[in-house]
């Protein structure tokens, strides 16, 4: 039986699958501190991860088809090569020339976002639909479009950058350098940093309790918990923060007009409620003229793992149209 490997590399952790050849999800590995090593740490940490999840099902380099790796932000297939990326410690590395070197395994490269969408399109939420977009609220805002039925990268591979649209002129500083963008105001990052300056103006109030509670540390629950104990201004920053992910989730329809949204994402583990109140102020926002059938919202089904389910699925593709790895 063969197999293939997809990779996850996160700003602070990595994530290796061993995936059959229908999709299958038979093992996974994690470790952490991906985001503080060099790009040959990088390397060696991957390999070893390789060697150790061989060793444990007895398998040989034969037995593997091919490994995809979902990086953090833009990387040309063609060439092997990381371009750009906020979230590690290097840019333009040769990561496919590197592993083959120490793994002899064919290796593809695609955004870690983009492998999320092509594994929730294929075998999660997405299935039986041909025009799609997800996107992940996390630290960052990532996505990934679907348009008849193919993963669209652009020309270069560096399409589906959705955070980093601006729905605020001269608003909030962005990662990326611009001002305004979704992401300063839609990932989790925002939320967090909403719910500081909410706390702070009011700290009389049950959310900045909470807070104290937590010794000081907020996340992007923070101001969920706040308000599930009918705190009003957790409440407010809850209702300021959904129009914040409606207004760029309006955007994306507008422009694509997909028959699916997707949501993904640590902030999308606030369920369905979360994502029935995006989808409301999501399509009142959105161009659709009377009597125009909505695009759906629907939650990710796959969890932490769509993202090396989804790279083993790219690497298959590449194999199939005998891209070289």
């Amino acid at each position: 039986m063969s197999y293939y490997l997809g990779l996850d590399i996160g700003g602070s952790y990595l994530q290796l699958g061993l995936v059959t050849e229908t999709g299958d999800l038979l093992a996974v590995r994690n470790r952490a501190s991906a985001g503080g090593f060099t790009g040959d740490e990088l390397t060696v940490a991957i390999n070893e991860m390789i060697i150790d999840i061989k060793a444990e099902y007895r398998l040989v380099n034969t037995d593997i088809l091919a490994l995809g790796a979902g990086v953090p932000g833009h990387v040309d297939n063609k060439s092997g090569y990381i371009l750009h990326t906020n979230n590690l410690s290097f840019n333009m590395y040769p990561l496919r020339q590197r592993l083959n070197d120490l793994s002899q395994i064919p290796v593809y490269l695609a955004n870690d976002a983009t492998l999320a969408t092509l594994a929730e399109s294929r075998l999660g939420a997405g299935q039986g639909y041909s025009d799609l977009v997800m996107i992940t609220i996390g630290t960052g805002i990532g996505g990934g479009i679907v348009l008849g039925g193919k993963i669209y990268t652009g020309y270069n591979q560096g399409a589906s950058e959705l955070g980093h649209h601006v729905i605020m002129l001269n608003g909030e500083l962005c990662s990326c350098g611009r001002r305004g963008c979704f992401e300063a105001y839609a990932s989790a990052t925002a939320l967090i940093r909403m719910t500081k300056r909410a706390a702070e103006k009011n700290p009389d109030s049950y959310l900045a309790e909470l807070i104290t509670k937590q010794n000081g540390i907020i996340s992007g629950k923070t101001a969920f918990l706040a308000q599930g104990q009918g705190d009003v201004v957790a409440a407010t920053v809850i209702d300021e923060y959904l129009d914040n992910v409606a207004e760029g989730c309006a955007n994306i329809i507008n422009i694509l007009m997909p028959e699916l949204m997707i949501l993904g994402g640590g902030i999308s583990q606030e369920g369905e409620d979360f994502l029935q109140e995006v989808a409301r102020r999501s399509i009142e926002l959105a161009y659709l003229p009377a009597g125009q059938v909505p695009p759906r919202f629907a939650l990710a089904s796959l969890g932490n793992e769509a993202g090396v389910i989804g790279a083993a699925l790219f690497a298959a593709e590449c194999r199939a149209d005998k891209i070289y790895g």
